[in-house]
């Protein structure tokens, strides 16, 4: 047995195993089972909350720093606009595990972190974003990033964009 505390480590994502698939069937009400349904009730939550973080502002860190924060009264960065707006979501009763951060590179250049919610929007798997950026919700598909990492679903850790 190795003992030199190496993790095991995250590849792409991949189908689920058949057994897996059969144990949600029989189990529905399982939380990792299905996705959130972003229903347009939702979905206004969603941009309602991020207005509402939006409208704090923009404040960078201060040079040198890269201080990750939530916040309810301050102005932030990209990461605390993100962290900022997950806390309210989780706070409204948003599942953890559709809910996951996520970083990359702008059309510009410029490395970003955003949120990421994962769900099912009219019978479809989606993945819509949450960023400081712009004033809409957007579809992760629909803005010009080059991907890098995101959070696990419902897990500390974080894993590659393919």
């Amino acid at each position: 047995m190795s003992s030199d505390g190496a993790a095991m480590r995250d590849g792409h994502v991949t189908a689920p195993p058949a057994g897996w698939l059969g144990f949600c069937e029989r189990n529905s009400g399982d939380p990792y089972c299905r996705p959130v349904d972003i229903t347009t009730a939702r979905f206004n939550e969603l941009q309602r909350i991020h207005s509402e973080v939006r409208a704090l502002g923009k404040q960078a860190d201060a040079p040198g720093t890269d201080i990750w924060t939530v916040s309810t009264s301050e102005a932030g960065d990209c990461e605390d606009h993100a962290l900022t707006v997950r806390a309210k979501l989780l706070a409204a009763g948003w599942p953890p595990r559709s809910l996951r951060l996520a970083t990359g590179w702008t059309e510009k250049g410029i490395y970003h972190a955003v949120l990421t919610i994962d769900g099912r929007r009219g019978g479809a798997l989606v993945t819509y974003v949450i960023d400081s950026r712009y004033a809409a919700v957007h579809h992760w598909q629909d803005l010009d990033y080059r991907w890098d990492r995101r959070q696990a679903a419902g897990q500390p850790f974080w894993i590659t964009v393919a």
